[in-house]
């Protein structure tokens, strides 16, 4: 059986109950939504989430930096549960997100609950209710531990707001770019691949190591290991054979091309959400979300292949760091340029074009801040 439940929103119980909502046990799985914002119990969690139009926020930073923009509104976080600790009135939801913990108010009706327990995966719907000293006030309006349904295409445009962080200090393309002076292993290959040799290519500057103690700056396989964790942390849906394979595809192709794995990595993690036959409505294929124009150019041979796939992306990433070394924001203006053509960033004068690549190298961003956040000092 689907494991779904909704929660009443805790702003509004005696709304509720003077319309007559009548409140199932604790347990129970489907609790009335508020009236106010146009749900109703015989919905799903897809369908609630359909209807509400709810943005998706990826880590802790990123929704702390925008919610002033979502008050009111209902978003979706996706993390792990850590706990839950009694209130006054009800309880608060602990969410891990990548770069930190989100708290999330609920009423009683779901104390105890299954989906609730620490180390459950879920996807949330959550109200923004107010902001205090830039932190979100949140409370649960929706939640399932069910992946994301597949979709033939995903959709190139994400429904949300284009806004900057409020300071923004991006590593510059050097900071990206690893070379003879880092003193790195070889990185993993994918499984039935042999190990690739270190690569030996000119960085633009003196690259300080992030620090050893970074889960995810090296190419062994520990780190290739760490990434398979938060690549299923990231899409539960990844077996963890393909989580495995990718991991592997990610370390290899960023040393190949000599970028950081972190930067490759949060550029898939936008893309494709690490689903390797991911499709979109404009065609761009595989976990880099290659266009078919791009796939000669970069020698992709076949772009449903991670290791090809990944190795195409990290190419193309680097051409565009190499492209926009020596401009401010280099690194921004080369993930735009990722998203939408280095013709589109050069006609825009050098400016992020377009409201959804503006949405887009800021979801890039704060993918990148929370698996690099010592160079984003």
């Amino acid at each position: 059986m689907n494991k779904i439940v909704f929660a009443a929103l805790l702003a509004v119980p005696a709304l509720a109950h003077a319309q007559g909502a009548s409140m199932p046990p604790t347990g129970a799985r489907a609790i009335e939504l508020a009236p106010r914002i146009g749900l109703s119990v015989a919905d799903d969690y897809e369908t609630q989430r359909a209807k509400a139009r709810a943005p998706r926020f990826d880590s802790e930073a990123e929704l702390r930096d925008q919610s002033r923009l979502y008050v009111g509104r209902i978003v979706e976080l996706r993390g792990t549960v850590k706990g839950t600790f009694s209130r006054s009135e009800g309880f608060a939801l602990m969410l891990q997100q990548p770069d930190g913990t989100l708290l999330v108010e609920s009423t009683n009706a779901f104390r105890g609950h299954a989906l609730l327990k620490a180390g459950t995966f879920v996807r949330a719907l959550c109200r923004v209710e107010s902001v205090d000293g830039g932190e979100p006030n949140l409370s649960l309006a929706g939640v399932t531990d069910r992946a994301e349904p597949l979709a033939l295409l995903k959709a190139d445009d994400d429904d949300g707001i284009a806004i900057a962080p409020p300071s923004v200090s991006a590593p510059s393309p050097d900071a990206i770019l690893l070379g003879p002076e880092v003193d790195l292993p070889p990185a993993p290959g994918t499984d039935g691949a042999t190990d690739l040799p270190t690569p030996r290519v000119q960085s633009m500057a003196a690259f300080k190591p992030a620090s050893s103690t970074n889960p995810y700056f090296g190419f062994t396989e520990q780190h290739r290991a760490n990434y398979r964790v938060f690549i299923r942390r990231a899409n539960p849906k990844i077996s963890e054979e393909s989580a495995h394979q990718i991991a592997g595809a990610i370390l290899t192709a960023a040393q190949t091309h000599n970028l950081d794995p972190r930067f490759l990595c949060a550029v898939v993690q936008v893309e494709s959400t690490f689903d390797p036959t991911c499709l979109s409505s404009s065609g761009a294929m595989g976990l880099g979300q290659l266009m078919p124009f791009n796939l000669k150019p970069l020698g992709v041979k076949n772009a449903w292949d991670p290791q090809d796939n990944l190795l195409g992306s990290a190419k193309l990433l680097r051409q565009n760091l190499n492209t926009y070394s020596q401009q401010k924001d280099g690194t921004l203006l080369a993930v735009a340029a990722y998203h939408a053509g280095v013709g589109a960033v050069n006609r825009a004068g050098m400016k992020v074009p377009k409201a959804t690549t503006q949405r887009y190298v800021w979801k890039v961003y704060y993918a990148y801040r929370a698996l690099a956040p010592e160079l984003f000092n």
